[in-house]
């Protein structure tokens, strides 16, 4: 029957005490005490195996973990470095560095530790895992994307999942991003963010009735969140449902006013509801947080004319008159001839005035 943790540091324990000047007692009571979590006490059993013998590589690959933990990279470097200085070429150590070197900022050196630790053991999941987010933080999303699909395929958590619909979203492979969220959706089914994709993903293949489906419950999911609702308000007017998607483009505002194209769509919502001063005043948001935009100037300044022709939104329309419109006819004592010129022109001007005034009887 094994032993369980506890039980194994006991003796662990016992065998140092009983051989405290040898190295492999305090190694042995290290790496047990990093299974428990008690890092400083590990660190300190680990270093003391070293201190007694420091030519043995898994002393200081163990030192190297416990460092790992504690987010101290440099020395996590160095001693993981010495293990295979002193001969260790295995996978682990290798994945080790790799990580160290991807928390510190070195991503190339992550990268290529990490290669070396999947050529020396490709079977392991979160090696590919870690390589592809490794990848991706260094702009090279294609090779990103590759790994994550080895990741995947050696292990489907949700978390890989998520992944590889990130990147195949961004890649432009929809239907593969598609694929990617139903099934991290399968696996984890409240993570809202998984819903949120994969309506994106949805609606990038023009399956607009789907992508709407899974997006209005997803926005109910989580009402706090921005993102959610400004999917579901874009689904809605894409839709021709203006009218429905006010609430939710206002509900992402309020959540976050600094995103451009909410309140540029809600201008174009506000404005297929026939709310154009309205839809100026969103649309005036969006070019203020998006300056550069000439989509948005034009926009703008389309806008504007409307506005200009339309008058004040507090501009009441003249009523529509009903009959036959009175003409008003000046009385004959507020009638006065105009001034006789010399010239030609002047003299058609006075024949105009003779008929006009005959017509009305004022001659």
């Amino acid at each position: 029957m094994d032993m369980s943790l506890d039980d194994q540091i006991k003796a662990a324990r016992e065998a140092v005490e009983s051989s405290p000047d040898k190295a492999e007692p305090h190694a042995r009571l290290g790496s047990l005490l990093i299974r428990q979590g008690e890092l400083g006490a590990a660190e300190s059993e680990l270093r003391t195996a070293i201190g007694i013998s420091d030519q043995v590589a898994w002393f200081h690959y163990s030192l190297g973990q416990t460092l790992l933990k504690q987010k101290r990279f440099d020395e996590c470097i160095a001693a993981s470095s010495k293990a295979v200085e002193l001969g260790m070429n295995t996978a682990a150590v290798h994945a080790q560095l790799g990580q160290a070197y991807r928390e510190k900022g070195s991503l190339p050196f992550a990268i290529a530790s990490l290669r070396h630790a999947i050529t020396l053991d490709a079977s392991v999941a979160w090696y590919h895992e870690v390589l592809s987010a490794v990848l991706e933080n260094s702009g090279l999303q294609d090779e990103a994307l590759a790994a994550s699909r080895s990741s995947v395929a050696l292990s489907p958590s949700k978390a890989s999942l998520g992944r590889l619909g990130k990147l195949a979203l961004a890649a432009g492979n929809y239907e593969e991003a598609e694929a990617a969220f139903r099934q991290a959706i399968a696996h984890d089914p409240s993570t809202v963010w998984f819903h949120h994709c994969l309506a994106q993903a949805l609606d990038k293949l023009g399956k607009l009735a789907e992508a709407l489906e899974i997006a209005r419950p997803a926005s109910e999911m989580d009402p706090q969140s921005a993102g959610p609702q400004a999917r579901l308000a874009s689904l809605l007017l894409r839709l021709d449902r203006p009218e429905e998607s006010l609430a939710a483009f206002e509900a992402a505002i309020r959540l976050d006013g600094k995103v451009a194209w909410f309140h540029a769509h809600y201008s174009e919502a506000l404005e297929r509801c026939g709310r154009i001063h309205e839809a100026l005043a969103a649309q005036e948001s969006a070019s203020q947080l998006l300056p550069q935009s000439k989509t948005y100037a034009e926009r703008l300044e389309s806008l504007k004319l409307q506005v200009q022709l339309l008058g004040s939104p507090e501009t009441e329309p003249a009523p529509t008159p009903s009959g036959p419109i009175p003409i008003a006819i000046p009385p004959r004592s507020s009638y006065k001839a105009p001034l006789l010129l010399s010239d030609t022109t002047s003299r058609k001007r006075v024949g105009f005035w003779k008929r006009l005034g005959k017509l009305f009887g004022l001659n």
